[in-house]
């Protein structure tokens, strides 16, 4: 998952799914440290109510003040506001386990 968040492209989504207890939020923790010790990465947990934080954080890319953003989404049924605030509105159907980048 490191790979994938160092990749050249511009925006992408990684979707990791399955049932609860097999590791999906320790991954994520994993992943936010590996990727805040490279240096310049900005790593945000996105809770619900603070939806706003991600889009501030991918301008903040964008102004060239973080090499890259990592968002976060634990939870993500209770994060409602993050498809509003989304800048591409992309369906997307989750399968039933895995991990898709």
């Amino acid at each position: 998952m490191r790979e994938w968040c160092l990749n050249d492209q511009t925006s992408s989504v990684c979707l990791v799914t399955g049932a609860g207890g097999v590791g999906k939020t320790r991954l994520a923790l994993r992943l936010e440290k590996e990727i805040a010790d490279l240096g310049g990465w900005l790593c945000l947990w996105i809770r619900a109510g603070k939806e706003a934080a991600a889009v501030k954080a991918v301008r903040g890319v964008r102004r060239g003040r973080h090499s890259g953003v990592l968002l976060i989404v634990d939870y993500a049924e209770t994060v409602l506001g993050l498809m509003k605030c989304s800048v591409r509105r992309q369906p997307m159907l989750a399968p039933p386990c895995g991990c898709y980048c």
